[in-house]
């Protein structure tokens, strides 16, 4: 499984890694070292008097691995968005280019004009390249966003490492069940000077009978070697494969997002291709296709990177390298598909199913667009409701 044991730093290359105690119900007080807060690095509601309180008010109840307070059957009526097992959840990443007041505008108005009974339950939102000189920049991600979903949502947790940021928003009733989160860091292989950008960050927890697990990263530019050797320092490092080995019956989805950084190949058409894909001449799923024959990823995938993740179908143009404030790609580039979203999941295939993935083509203030997956996700085993029926528990 893997290895979230507080280790030492191993500079340069870094690994970091933050665990939180989930043996009990007695969670994080504001002062507690686990919540940092004041380093600006990690936080998560735990940490928060509001969220204990409410905790408190909810009295003695079962609860299952991790601490998840188990939920009557009238409860999972409630609070699922797809029959009795599944929610939504959504993974977004963006390379904001250091654009730090107008994309965070950009994020802000996207969020905030998603009509709040079509939000997904869950929100995973990475960003990279932030701001090196606005070391608060996160603070107002946070306070920016957070107002945008309150109706709705609440921050579960977030992690801030160098230029990269991961933070989840969860709607309200369902914070109650989950367990609390834990972190990693682990830094790519090439350091960048002065301010180090590549590498990812991990956040697992459970929620209900799931283990979730989203790793957002940003891998290295250059030859492709690198960011093979970065993704392979990862994996590693995280222990995927002891995760697919051992999770058996166990209900895990793991997801794998960011700025992979993997080129399309064929430069020759580089004309072209960003011609056609500005006038929108692409609008067939064909006409993906044949970029997507010369992309890294999807041939490093077919010889076996990212085992077992799987990518829904892409059915929108390369989300890099464009101009600022424009729709035109660099002309000296080839248009690529930097910016994915890979997911894995156990013990069954339909347990995780792509609704939507896409772009958002409209925002322009930086040389990415943003890409976004919208998940079914199932959360409850079918075993586990029948024994709670059994249990006199509904």
């Amino acid at each position: 499984m893997f290895k979230y044991k507080r280790l030492m730093e191993d500079y340069p290359e870094t690994t970091e890694n933050r665990t939180t105690p989930t043996t009990s119900r007695k969670h994080h007080h504001p002062h507690n070292p686990h919540c940092e807060d004041h380093l600006g690095e990690f936080h998560s509601q735990f940490c928060e008097q509001d969220f204990q309180r409410q905790l408190d008010a909810v009295g003695p109840r079962v609860t299952g691995p991790g601490g998840v307070i188990l939920p009557t059957n009238d409860e999972i009526n409630k609070l699922l968005d797809y029959g009795s097992d599944s929610i939504s959840a959504m993974c977004f990443t963006w390379n904001i280019a250091g654009k730090a007041s107008r994309s965070l505008s950009r994020l802000n108005h996207l969020f905030a004009k998603m009509p709040p009974l079509e939000r997904p339950s869950l929100i995973a939102l990475a960003l990279q390249e932030l701001p090196a000189s606005t070391l608060r920049f996160h603070s107002s991600v946070l306070s920016s966003l957070g107002k945008s979903l309150s109706s709705t949502h609440r921050v579960f947790c977030w992690v801030r490492k160098w230029s990269q940021m991961l933070v989840l928003f969860i709607k309200h009733p369902l914070s109650l069940f989950t367990s609390q989160p834990e972190y990693r860091f682990v830094a790519g292989i090439n350091l960048a000077s002065p301010f180090r950008t590549k590498g990812a960050i991990s956040i697992r927890f459970r929620l209900f009978q799931c283990q979730c697990i989203f790793v957002a990263c940003h891998l290295a530019h250059g030859k492709l070697e690198r960011r093979i050797l970065d993704y392979r320092r990862i994996a590693a490092q995280f222990d995927f494969n002891s995760l697919q080995k051992q999770s058996g019956k166990n209900l895990v989805h793991l997801f794998w997002f960011g700025d992979l950084n993997f080129r399309v190949l064929r430069k020759e058409e580089l004309s072209d291709v960003a011609e056609n894909m500005q006038k929108r001449l692409f609008r067939r799923q064909a006409d993906f296709q044949r970029i997507l024959a010369h992309d890294e990823l999807s041939l490093e995938r077919a010889n076996g990177l990212f085992k077992g993740f799987r990518e829904a179908i892409i059915k929108f143009p390369p989300t890099h390298k464009f101009r600022i404030d424009s729709n035109f790609y660099m002309p000296s580039r080839m248009p690529s598909y930097t910016d994915r979203v890979l997911f894995w999941t156990n013990p069954e295939p339909d347990g995780l199913i792509a609704i939507r993935y896409d772009c958002v083509w409209e925002v322009h203030c930086s040389d990415h667009k943003p890409v976004y997956c919208i998940f079914k996700m199932k959360v409850m085993k079918n075993s586990f409701k029948e024994t709670i029926k059994i249990n006199g528990s509904a």
